[in-house]
């Protein structure tokens, strides 16, 4: 109980300091309508803040617990505030609930995989910070894919093996038994935010 009410008012103190970004985004749109990107930077944004809180609080094994639990609460909760379907999708999921639903979504991981390992410089981008987007329409919806990029901090749970402490590799195989979202490095393409109108 604790640790759900430690999880609602962190969301609330970070959504609530970057709720004047999201206002003027929706009044510079016609019909009152928050745009995909937007969204896509609040959940990222406040997903890393209350990540690297906890990764300063705990170490990585608190990170472990914040991707297994906290990041498919706020999926719901931000989701809920702007009517829209939030998901993480990735070909190397951690949780099961983040594979790809369809052919659909596995062609555009793959596309956007082969995009960011031909760019210049994909390691000179931190994680989740450049927005390269797609928008298009998908079964009569609008439809938003944004790229996760692996981050320095995020190699103390998905970098090798040789990287990870016993204490969190120990931690992620209770969890998640299954786990394919190992042996990254800075900058690799992790996956993607998906975004879709209700």
């Amino acid at each position: 109980m604790k640790t759900y009410f430690a999880f609602v008012l962190s969301v609330f103190v970070i959504i609530s300091s970057i709720s004047l970004f999201a206002q003027e985004a929706e009044s510079d749109t016609s019909q009152g309508i928050v745009p995909f990107k937007v969204i896509a930077q609040e959940f990222t944004s406040t997903l890393q803040g209350i990540l690297m809180s906890e990764l300063k609080k705990g170490g990585p094994e608190a990170a472990v617990a914040v991707c297994s639990d906290t990041a498919q609460k706020l999926t719901a909760v931000i989701g809920e505030k702007y009517n829209v379907e939030i998901r993480r999708i990735s070909l190397k999921y951690r949780n099961p609930k983040n594979a790809p639903r369809n052919d659909e979504e596995i062609n555009l991981l793959k596309k956007m995989e082969s995009e960011q390992s031909n760019a210049s410089n994909p390691a000179d981008e931190p994680a989740i910070k450049k927005f390269k987007s797609e928008e298009k329409m998908n079964r009569d919806k609008r439809f938003f894919t944004a790229p996760i990029k692996i981050g320095a901090p995020c190699l103390q749970c998905h970098g090798g093996e040789d990287q990870i402490n016993l204490e969190t590799l120990r931690k992620i195989n209770s969890v998640y038994p299954n786990d394919k979202a190992r042996g990254y490095k800075s900058g690799d393409f992790r996956g993607a935010v998906v975004i879709e109108r209700k």
